[in-house]
């Protein structure tokens, strides 16, 4: 069957072709990837999902429901996976402080999805800058301003600089300590 050689071709089926259960499931045993063209009805429906997510699948998270990505242990697969797709993470997960440290472990930029109040908790964004360095554009405005967490964000990537408070950036003292320590914030 053609639609089993490609997930890309599978788009381009008959909607009750997407829409048929037993179909969609024979093709998702093959080929996961076809799950984000199924109808919007299997995409929604848990038993569907389950056989097209996993820890080797885990972009067809994006794909479900608002329900399903509410799901715990749907939303730690997914970004064990890939930290980034907190983004579709139900919002009651992005203020999960478990759940936003193990995404910000594996993809400091995933800090953009997580609620404010937890780009404003240190321990969370100290986390997210130690594994990507520009991920302290999206701490609060406070932890920009914070030179514990700047320091952590520079000795991963001296370019973070930019992101850090107007005040830290003209602070003398504080360049002077970073000069100091070796760290040359100006040079190439």
């Amino acid at each position: 069957m053609a639609v089993k050689q490609s997930s890309y071709s599978f788009q381009y089926a008959t909607f009750s072709l997407r829409d048929d259960e037993d179909f969609v499931k024979s093709i998702l045993s093959e080929e996961k990837g076809v799950f984000e063209h199924a109808s919007e009805r299997l995409r929604h429906n848990i038993d569907i999902f389950k056989l097209a997510f996993d820890e080797n699948n885990t972009g067809n998270f994006q794909y479900t429901s608002e329900a399903i990505r509410g799901h715990r242990e749907f939303v730690q697969i997914a970004i064990e996976g890939w930290g980034s797709l907190l983004q579709y993470a139900d919002p009651v997960m992005r203020a999960d402080e478990d759940i936003v440290l193990q995404a910000v472990f594996k993809s400091g930029d995933a800090l953009q999805y997580a609620s404010a109040a937890l780009r404003s908790k240190k321990d969370v964004v100290i986390t997210a800058v130690n594994s990507t360095a520009y991920a302290l554009d999206f701490a609060s405005a406070e932890l920009r301003d914070d030179e514990e967490v700047v320091l952590a964000a520079l000795k991963q990537d001296k370019s973070a600089f930019r992101y850090a408070s107007p005040r830290l950036r003209m602070n003398k003292d504080f360049i002077g300590k970073l000069l100091d320590a070796g760290m040359d914030i100006f040079g190439a």
